[in-house]
């Protein structure tokens, strides 16, 4: 199948392997600005490793297909290109970081994203409002990243994430695993509003039932 498109995700054919083995095979779908994809299917599917192929992760080898966003192949992209396009991933088991707060990895990533008008001053409100929309306090951004937090909290970290570099492709590997149900809600309203923005979204999930009423939503089966 061919898609001809001038904004948004494109993967055409895609065929990746892990330490030698196939896991994707011959996998294409196209995501435009706002749109979402609910993406499920067994454990072992290959889920994941299309998050990570998406962006790059050295430990995925593309075999053959295309992946373009807005145009441009990007798989001759490092992750850290990839993500200053504009495509984040929220990691299904985020690693912990000692010594490092939350609120100075996230401060770093939005100086190094657009190092000409950054503002501290300016962040730091944003963070705040950030922080309120997810009903946390500012201590919660202090602490050391995933050090010491509990899985819903983790998330939690990631959706803050989201509010704050606010990125064009948003790939959600198993966000709603731990979460409650305020966590969730908070979820589907961070996706309500970055979607008002432009934001696309592919979300992978054992839990359809959680995104299901989410508008135009599509289906993509392992």
């Amino acid at each position: 199948r061919n898609y001809v498109m001038e904004t948004g995700l494109v993967v055409e054919n895609l065929h990746v392997s892990r330490s030698g083995k196939e896991i994707i095979r011959d996998v294409s779908f196209s995501l435009k600005p706002g749109e979402v994809i609910l993406l499920s299917g067994a454990n072992g599917a290959g889920k994941s490793t299309l998050a990570l192929s998406l962006l790059g992760h050295p430990g995925c080898t593309v075999d053959s297909g295309k992946i373009t966003f807005n145009g441009q192949d990007v798989l001759a992209l490092k992750t850290f290109e990839r993500a200053h396009l504009g495509i984040f991933l929220a990691h299904q088991e985020p690693p912990a970081i000692a010594g490092v707060s939350v609120a100075y990895v996230l401060r770093s990533a939005r100086e190094a994203h657009d190092p000409l008008t950054f503002s501290y001053p300016a962040f730091h409100q944003e963070l705040l409002k950030a922080l309120e929309k997810l009903h946390l306090d500012y201590a919660f951004a202090k602490k050391e990243l995933h050090a010491q937090f509990s899985g819903g909290e983790k998330k939690k970290i990631e959706l803050l994430s989201l509010l704050l570099m606010k990125p064009k492709v948003a790939i959600l590997d198993e966000i709603d695993s731990g979460m409650d149900e305020e966590a969730r809600k908070s979820l589907l309203e961070v996706i309500g509003e970055l979607r008002e923005s432009g934001t696309a979204f592919l979300i992978i999930s054992h839990h359809k039932d959680v995104f299901e009423n989410l508008p135009g939503v599509r289906h993509l089966s392992f």
